[in-house]
């Protein structure tokens, strides 16, 4: 039997009848046999290996994104790759030299933000290798884009604060320029000016991200007695701080003031109350991410932007008990 015909067996090849393939794979088990994939993925020029390049896991949005895109990996015969970068540029750069290097096919950018030179090297590498971004994006990369409609969320999250009699509105937000920040901002802005509510910037107060600053944060708040009866944050974390620090100075939630959370992930059902919160359909953003890089290498049409819908999800903490 020829060496061609073992390898058309060993990549499944369908020119081979039943009967040979039957031989070839009785002597591979008989002789604990591997295939060498190095090899086979030089002579292909493939690695069937994706990357995710990842800021941080701490993010609970991210979890279940990543399982998305190993769900449809393994579904299209894939394997992935996590890189963590801790928003550092030379880890960044390290990641991305892992695809000049073949070591993998393409990239998903899950939430990492890019600086110039970093920017250079993606916009160059993207012309012949993969690269999408999940989630945050750089639009002045003219990468595809899988995300939310970060504006309309937060604009729909305070628009029903505002449905609900809430005209004094905290807006927890982060001190940084990500693109989610910036249209989650905006869309605070907008609806506050759709209902004829002015703008009040001492109703705007910017964190990490954390859950420990923002106590400092909300305690800072509160001791300028601003007035307000509703609260809507970037992210969960942030709001599930302003729900304690408010009851602990005996503010009550909702009774007295309605919260509103991002991401609606596990910190929103074990809070008392449990925390209203915009969802995002992380599994799907996953999915269609990897669906991306995948149309790319097999040269099938793609969308360059791909935006998924978000859910009000309420809970107790705006006096929905159901």
């Amino acid at each position: 039997m020829s060496v061609a015909t073992v390898s058309r067996v060993l990549n499944n090849e369908d020119i081979v009848s039943e009967k040979t393939k039957k031989k070839v794979l009785d002597a591979v088990r008989a002789l604990d046999y591997h295939p060498n994939l190095a090899g086979r993925n030089l002579r292909k020029n493939e690695t069937k290996v994706v990357l995710i390049i990842v800021s941080s896991l701490i993010n609970s949005l991210f979890p279940k994104i990543i399982k998305g895109i190993e769900e449809r990996a393994d579904e299209l015969g894939y394997n992935i790759l996590v890189c963590t970068t801790d928003n550092k540029q030379e880890k960044i750069k390290k990641s991305l030299d892992l695809l000049n290097r073949r070591i993998a096919d393409g990239a998903i950018l899950l939430s990492v933000e890019l600086d110039d030179d970093n920017k250079e090297l993606v916009k160059n590498m993207s012309l012949n290798i993969p690269i999408v971004e999940c989630c945050e994006y750089q639009e002045d990369l003219n990468l595809p884009i899988v995300s939310i409609d970060d504006y309309k969320a937060m604009l729909d999250a305070t628009n029903y604060l505002i449905s609900q009699g809430k005209d004094r509105i905290l807006h927890i937000s982060c001190d940084n320029t990500y693109t989610s920040t910036l249209k989650r901002l905006q869309g605070y802005m907008d609806a506050l000016k759709e209902n004829g509510i002015l703008y009040d910037e001492n109703l705007v107060i910017k964190g990490n991200y954390g859950y420990r600053s923002t106590l400092d944060l909300m305690n800072e708040f509160l001791k300028k007695n601003i007035k307000f009866n509703g609260v809507v944050a970037i992210n969960d974390r942030m709001a599930a701080a302003a729900v304690n620090v408010l009851e602990e100075k005996g503010i009550k939630v909702p009774e007295d003031v309605y919260v509103i959370g991002f991401d609606n992930s596990t910190v929103c059902y074990m809070l008392n109350p449990t925390l209203s919160s915009v969802a995002q359909p992380r599994t799907e953003l996953g999915r269609n991410a990897f669906d991306t890089v995948y149309k790319f290498l097999k040269k099938e049409p793609y969308k360059e932007k791909i935006i998924l819908s978000h859910e009000l999800k309420h809970k107790e903490s705006t006096n929905y008990n159901k």
